[in-house]
């Protein structure tokens, strides 16, 4: 994992420009004052206040065993609460500044619709389980960016992704069924060059070595860079970046 200050500003900014970089969102992005994640903390809560519906808790990954199939719907009940409060909230001006950034794909496995509400119209904008044809299929560019929720999203609670089967019907549907958007598809082909730049991952984690494979980046063949890091995005990397670019960009 990279500090900041051992990134390569001027080739990541460098592929900003062209539009040939993709951001992928992880669920450490939004932390506390402690450096917890902020999803993680509610899901730690979540398993003790309601112990007596679950059969176990799986803290590495913020999965659910619950005892009975109704207590899924209730959870993506309070995550949507949960996204909606105004602890969340005040990091809404994060997702601002990440879609002032020039990318023509935005990947996301947190729950939250921040970064779709942030983008507006101007982008594409669809969820693991959306029934949007037409999102799937379209092209995606700086101008015109899709945002993609891996593990669904709260505008359909049904669709998050918070157990071990709900991982594994993930997995089927992408490698049976191909349901990615054509777009994300094609920026991460075996064949791709461009940049991927990683945000609140944590790459010792084993679901997230899935999503690496998922998205063809364990293969020596794949051309594409990446970029990662747990931290947020600071004054101090912005300041990085104005130095090697004089203020092309701000984040």
């Amino acid at each position: 994992m990279l500090d900041t200050k051992d990134i390569k500003w001027d080739i990541l900014i460098d592929q900003l420009e062209q539009g040939t970089c993709a951001i992928v969102l992880g669920n450490g992005l939004l932390i506390d004052q402690t450096g917890q994640a902020l999803f993680t903390k509610f899901c730690k809560q979540y398993a003790t206040d309601n112990n007596d519906l679950i059969h176990a808790y799986y803290p590495e990954e913020n999965f659910f065993l619950f005892k009975k199939p109704q207590e899924y719907s209730a959870f993506g009940m309070y995550v949507k609460k949960f996204c909606s409060s105004a602890l969340y909230q005040e990091y809404e001006t994060l997702y601002r500044k990440l879609a002032e950034i020039s990318v023509p794909l935005y990947v996301s496995i947190a729950p939250d619709d921040f970064l779709a509400r942030a983008l507006g119209t101007q982008a594409q904008y669809t969820y693991y389980g959306d029934k949007n044809v037409k999102v799937r299929e379209g092209e995606a560019t700086p101008e015109n960016p899709l945002i993609y929720q891996l593990f669904g999203s709260i505008k359909n609670t049904s669709s998050l992704v918070c157990s071990h089967d709900g991982l594994y019907d993930l997995l089927k549907a992408i490698l049976e069924n191909k349901q990615l958007p054509s777009a994300l598809e094609q920026f991460f082909q075996e064949s791709a060059m461009g940049h991927v730049l990683f945000l609140g991952f944590d790459f010792k984690q084993w679901y997230v070595q899935l999503l690496l494979r998922i998205l063809n980046l364990t293969k020596p063949t794949n051309g594409l860079n990446r970029t990662a890091t747990q931290e947020q995005i600071t004054a101090e990397s912005t300041e990085i970046a104005e130095q090697h670019q004089g203020n092309r960009i701000k984040i």
